[in-house]
């Protein structure tokens, strides 16, 4: 059986230098649309309850219900108890967000096929690329500061629609290669265009219920 071959280039050089960015899903939600589901590579480190030893310029926040304790000008956490002696220290994310602009630009992209001639010689740029950003998870950095951790998917809008059996190459400028590959069949493999219940459904159900919905923010390059 042949495959769709899936050429994912690092987007940036600045990627090696942060958290390394992670391939969560790749698919189709259509013949014509390839579907690339990102973590930037970022992850949360939660807050402890820690002995509280007062610094000088430690600065306590007694109006705010949390107490929040400020160092050098920074929120390190707030304080637990009534007397105040222990500290629950402030989340934080670990890594930098990588710069996605890259791979929402359809003049980065190529398509090149072996074996479908709508894709051989020079290969072709996708019609369009969009994108749906949303946050993996929420941390509170101070009294109303909050940050997130985000998981970016791709829809790439394929000039052609993909053939069964084919095989293919999408890659993205700068050329750092990252080569995925991916048996298309379409039947067996998960979309997310597909929705079901998260109970799901016994076996011997009578019926099984899912709608077709996928929605994305448009940008165009």
């Amino acid at each position: 059986m042949r495959l769709l071959v899936l050429a994912l280039i690092a987007f940036t050089a600045s990627f090696a230098q942060a958290e390394t960015p992670q391939l969560i899903h790749l698919g189709t939600v259509a013949p014509d649309v390839v579907c690339l589901t990102i973590s930037n590579g970022q992850y949360v480190e939660y807050g402890e309850q820690i002995p509280y030893t007062k610094q000088e310029g430690d600065k306590i926040n007694d109006k705010d219900i949390h107490r929040w304790v400020y160092r050098k000008g920074k929120s390190i956490g707030t304080l637990v108890g009534a007397d105040g002696k222990i500290l629950h220290t402030v989340d934080s994310i670990v890594g930098e967000p990588f710069n996605i602009s890259p791979a929402e630009k359809t003049s980065n992209w190529l398509i090149t096929s072996p074996d479908d001639p709508n894709y051989s010689d020079e290969g072709k740029k996708p019609k369009s690329v969009h994108r749906k950003s949303r946050p993996t998870d929420m941390i509170r950095t101070g009294s109303w500061k909050f940050d997130a951790p985000v998981e970016h998917t791709l829809y790439i809008k394929l000039p052609y629609p993909l053939q069964y059996g084919k095989s293919y190459s999408l890659s993205l400028k700068p050329m750092q290669s990252i080569h995925l590959e991916l048996t298309w069949e379409p039947i067996k493999q998960r979309s997310e265009a597909i929705h079901v219940s998260h109970l799901g459904f016994r076996p011997d159900d009578p019926a099984k219920v899912a709608f077709l919905s996928c929605g994305w923010a448009m940008v165009e390059g």
